[in-house]
């Protein structure tokens, strides 16, 4: 049987469509520009990474995606409809690990679906699928608390995939790992994504990943009232499936350089 979440990756046009959409806080200091006039569309089966300076407003942008703040000004439209509030349909990988710790790894995969209310089979074909896909077969009746990082970060995004979203957001997930895990996470994040084809958009302070992991990397600014958010966006035409050992290879430090060149260019002109 086709899977109705196929659909979403034939939809004619972008899959997410951000249209000049602005958030701005009351501070003791005046007003905060978190975001200003940012306009970006995101084509279906796309990963895109986003960088920026501190405070760029990275993470405004996709609690804006996701529904928990939704902007004031501009519109989100997701597979041509607004969105509006949280929907299943837009997935969340946080930095900080968001497995409820009172549930097994299978109790904390199959929540989604069994939220949604599916039928029981599917509930079980998909937890199962997601929980071998990550590489967690054999611990299912584990709680978090008996888990490494990497792999209770494997249950953040089976978890996520479960729930079989259109577009999978990711705010800086494997930010709290070592060095070694991490590069071993972004390598299983690709083999998944290959899998599932399911678009990504994917936040990050690290330059190294967002050039291994992206097709594009969005480059935000620090705004102000007067300054747009977008800053630049570069496209890593590096082919796939992508191997560790493309980090070492010149046309990797390459696009590593022109994503440094891009982001020197916008702190030092906010």
């Amino acid at each position: 049987m086709k899977n109705p979440k196929d659909e979403t990756r034939s939809v004619a046009g972008p899959l997410l469509s951000i249209d000049r959409i602005g958030q701005s806080y009351a501070s003791g200091n005046g007003v905060i520009h978190a975001l200003v006039d940012l306009s970006l569309d995101i084509k279906a089966s796309e990963f895109v990474c986003v960088v920026g300076p501190s405070g760029c407003g990275k993470s405004t942008l996709i609690d804006a995606i996701s529904g928990i703040s939704p902007p004031p000004s501009g519109q989100i439209r997701l597979q041509n409809k607004p969105v509006r509030g949280i929907s299943p349909e837009i997935g969340m990988v946080f930095q900080k690990y968001s497995a409820f710790p009172w549930m097994t790894v299978q109790e904390n995969v199959s929540y989604g679906p069994r939220i949604r209310g599916l039928p029981a089979q599917r509930i079980v074909d998909l937890t199962r699928k997601y929980i071998e896909l990550v590489g967690l077969t054999g611990y299912e009746h584990l709680y978090p608390k008996e888990l490494s990082g990497g792999m209770s970060k494997r249950v953040d995004i089976a978890r996520a995939y479960a729930n079989e979203p259109s577009i999978l957001l990711m705010d800086e997930p494997f930010a709290a790992l070592d060095d070694f895990t991490r590069k071993q996470m972004q390598l299983e994040l690709l083999e998944i994504w290959s899998a599932e084809k399911r678009t990504v958009l994917f936040v990050t302070h690290d330059l190294d990943e967002a050039t291994f992991l992206a097709d594009r990397v969005v480059v935000l600014r620090r705004p102000d009232r007067d300054t747009k958010s977008l800053g630049a966006i570069l496209d890593i035409d590096l082919p796939r499936p992508r191997t560790d050992s493309l980090r070492y290879e010149p046309r990797f430090s390459a696009l590593r350089q022109r994503l440094m060149a891009a982001l020197g260019k916008v702190e030092a002109h906010p």
